[in-house]
């Protein structure tokens, strides 16, 4: 889920750069404002076609944005539990949290 999340903090950050908003990220990629939330917060990953169509609209490589970047990711993500000594557990807090996500979201869409 650690992937999942950089890419989505990632593409945040180019959006961002750019001055797009959701809507914007939305229209790009076909799918709904939720759609889109889910992506950058790492709860949900694009297809190729779409992170294709993010690429050429940020006239980067698919390649660029499957790496993200770990020091953005570092700082606006994972800052205030830095203070892990090993960063594996940072992330398995953070695995626990999506996944408690995850299923407020589907208890609240039905």
């Amino acid at each position: 889920m650690q992937q999942a999340r950089m890419i989505g903090n990632f593409i945040k950050s180019q959006a961002d750069r750019r001055h797009m908003s959701i809507a914007d990220l939305a229209e790009i990629l076909n799918c709904t404002d939720h759609q889109v939330m889910s992506l950058l917060k790492g709860r949900a990953l694009a297809s190729f076609s779409q992170l294709s169509l993010l690429a050429q609209r940020f006239e980067i490589s698919v390649a660029e944005i499957l790496h993200g970047n770990s020091e953005t990711y570092n700082e606006t993500v994972v800052h205030c539990m830095n203070r892990f000594q090993n960063p594996e557990n940072r992330e398995k807090i953070l695995d626990l949290i999506d996944d408690y996500m995850d299923i407020v979201d589907a208890v609240s869409d039905n």
